[in-house]
């Protein structure tokens, strides 16, 4: 199906980094940086959509980054949860994503606790807020700290997302009609891929979408397929992923979307997997960090150095976010200087 639709793509092929670790070589990919030998998410590089969060882009209450991350029972390993350069880096913890780590493609998929008891009242809600803001006005006022300011900007958009129905109704898959969920697809990718829509449509400026813990633990996990690479491509991963790449696509442009929204897939590394006629397994299997294959766009340059290439992909998705490259601020201290000027699936609108 997606072949069908490669006049809306630009596939780039010289997409290049130097790192085969599967949680390391994240960063590369989700912030344009090389990541630091030793850092930690709080040391990394941010996210785009921390910057977004940063600038205060977005649609309040809603926040302005999300994470779609679903977990699946089972053995095989959750890399996305030690993954590199997801998060608000040196920005701090306020520009965090909310992640949901919930399997939409169940029929009791919620995110989070958006709904009040039945036992508190809105007045109540809002008696609780006040005592809440008196609380961190005293704190405030024996000791200035940021991480007590970034709590507070969490708990205000949560109380507005508890009074606001449109806030909770973004997350309500229910609400699409039943040929759309199937169209999508009903496996843990196409819904979360629909959730990303309704997300971009109520106007969250960016959300992310990793592919879920799925495959057979030491042997294929992911899209790191190793001796099963051409039994999972056909069965496992590109029917799912065909599916519901394609149904977006169609989906944003009937809505009017397409036009001011960037659709990004790609991958962190690509596995060796030379292909020999009457061969299904191979003996020698590995990770080439280079070159990758992106469906997005950029102007070809010469390879300087691994990741220069990484760093120019960055540029239209800035520039579609509305985020200059070199020096965008300073923000409470930090002084916040993008790559670029001299140089996942992610939507951004």
């Amino acid at each position: 199906m997606l072949s069908q639709r490669t006049d809306k793509l630009a596939v780039i092929r010289s997409m290049t980094h130097n790192n085969v670790d599967h949680t390391v070589a994240t960063h590369f990919l989700l912030t344009g940086m090389p990541p630091l030998p030793a850092g930690t998410k709080y040391t990394d590089w941010p996210h785009l959509g921390a910057v977004l969060s940063k600038l205060g882009r977005g649609r309040d209450p809603l926040p302005p980054f999300v994470s779609m991350r679903p977990k699946l029972p089972g053995d095989v390993p959750r890399f996305v949860e030690e993954s590199r350069g997801q998060f608000g880096g040196w920005l701090g913890q306020s520009c965090d994503p909310l992640t949901i780590d919930a399997n939409p493609a169940e029929p009791a998929y919620r995110v989070g606790d958006l709904n009040l008891p039945a036992e508190i009242s809105a007045r109540r809600l809002d008696d609780r807020r006040s005592l809440l803001a008196e609380i961190d006005r005293q704190v405030r006022n024996q000791q200035e700290n940021t991480s007590v300011a970034a709590m507070g900007r969490h708990y205000r958009r949560s109380f507005d997302l508890l009074h606001s129905a449109v806030g909770k109704g973004a997350f309500d898959l229910s609400a699409e009609p039943p040929e759309m969920r199937l169209r999508y697809g009903l496996n843990p990718h196409g819904q979360s891929v629909l959730q990303a829509r309704r997300l971009i449509e109520h106007g969250v400026p960016l959300v992310t979408v990793f592919w879920p813990n799925d495959g057979i633990k030491n042997v294929s996990v992911y899209w790191d397929t190793h001796s099963r690479n051409f039994i999972d491509l056909k069965d496992r991963l590109m029917p799912p992923a065909d599916l519901a790449f394609s149904s977006l696509l169609d989906d944003l442009e009937s809505r009017g979307l397409l036009d001011e929204t960037l659709v990004v897939l790609d991958r962190r590394i690509r596995p060796d997997a030379p292909h020999r006629p009457g061969q299904q397994r191979c003996r020698r299997w590995g990770r080439w960090p280079r070159p990758l294959a992106e469906l997005f766009y950029d102007r070809p340059g010469r390879r300087r150095n691994p990741g220069r290439h990484r760093v120019r992909l960055f540029r239209p998705l800035r520039r579609v976010s509305g985020v200059e490259p070199g020096r965008a601020g300073r923000f409470d201290g930090d002084d916040l200087s993008l790559p670029g000027s001299a140089g996942g699936t992610d939507a951004a609108r």
